[in-house]
């Protein structure tokens, strides 16, 4: 009686938050992507954002990115400064299924996913299965010669090998920063800033 009560009640919590979550999708219909947050802030100790994004479709598709970011680490381009991606997927409606059948299975495909992730520290990525990397391999097998130069770098912290650096160039896995301490702006108090540790140079988010 206990199972089928906690079965019950979740069935009815993943249908509220899909009615909720499409009703937020629907509104105000424009050429823009809509970001629905969800309120989760750690998967295995690391610092994420999680979101459902419905993308500026056409008339003919309904598409969201299921979209898991570093709550810190981030990318700078030329042009704008991005958070780093930690995982993403899409999911395409079909036109026989109701908006809100399509909401409950992603809810309950990305449920599944969640729980099955894993933190693969070299690429700064949560995926569903670790397997050993060419580069870790490559390693192994050609750590001892002294004339050649690997493509990623040591974390300043951890000094586990990470392909992830800081907008001031330095190596740090996505994992140690988000360790980092999180100061305020003293004159924007909505301003957000973490220190690199090796340079001390101001990291914006």
């Amino acid at each position: 009686m206990k199972a089928y009560y906690y079965n019950k009640m979740n069935t009815e919590s993943i249908n509220k938050l899909a009615i909720k979550i499409s009703l937020a999708h629907v509104k105000e219909i424009d050429n823009h992507a809509k970001y629905y947050s969800l309120p989760i802030k750690k998967i295995n100790d690391i610092a994420v954002s999680i979101g459902l994004v419905r993308m500026a479709n056409t008339k003919e598709e309904y598409v969201v990115m299921f979209e898991i970011e570093s709550a810190h680490a981030h990318i700078v381009t030329p042009h704008d400064r991005i958070h780093f991606t930690l995982y993403m997927c899409k999911y395409k409606k079909c036109e026989t299924v109701s908006l809100i059948e399509f909401y409950k299975t992603i809810l309950i495909s990305i449920k599944g996913i969640i729980k099955n992730l894993k933190f693969d520290r070299m690429n700064g990525k949560l995926v569903e299965n670790i397997e050993e990397s060419t580069e870790e391999l490559s390693m192994e097998v050609f750590g001892d010669c002294e004339n050649i130069e690997f493509n990623c770098d040591k974390c300043a912290c951890c000094l586990n090998h990470t392909k992830t650096k800081t907008p001031c160039d330095h190596s740090l896995c996505v994992e140690c920063w988000g360790k980092l301490e999180i100061k305020t702006n003293e004159e924007d108090y909505e301003m957000e800033y973490q220190k690199c540790p090796i340079c001390r140079d101001e990291m914006n988010f």
